[in-house]
């Protein structure tokens, strides 16, 4: 989602192949738009940077803040492929704090 809303705005000088892209993303939202139980997800760092006709088709916009240490290791220890010694789930808990 990124690389395709987030430039400049589309009005300005942005290239034709991302105002297209972006098109043809705006329209498959409005067509799927009535579906029901049907929900989209997007995530980005850069809000501020997102495409403005893009964020008016968002229902809702909600902020999910970074985990705290002790969940990053409960997450982790949740996933089955994992097997990590309980030594390096205490270190990837404490990393990005």
């Amino acid at each position: 989602m990124k690389s395709i809303l987030s430039s400049p705005k589309r009005d300005e000088d942005s290239s034709e192949g991302k105002v297209d892209k972006i098109s043809v993303l705006l329209s498959l939202i409005e067509g799927i738009k009535d579906v029901p139980n049907l929900m989209i997800f997007c995530a980005t760092n850069r809000l501020h940077m997102m495409d403005e006709a893009f964020l008016r088709r968002m229902s809702g916009k909600f902020f999910v803040g970074r985990p705290s240490s002790d969940a990053r290791r409960n997450i982790l220890s949740q996933i089955p492929y994992w097997s990590l010694e309980p030594e390096m789930l205490l270190s990837i808990g404490r990393e990005g704090t």
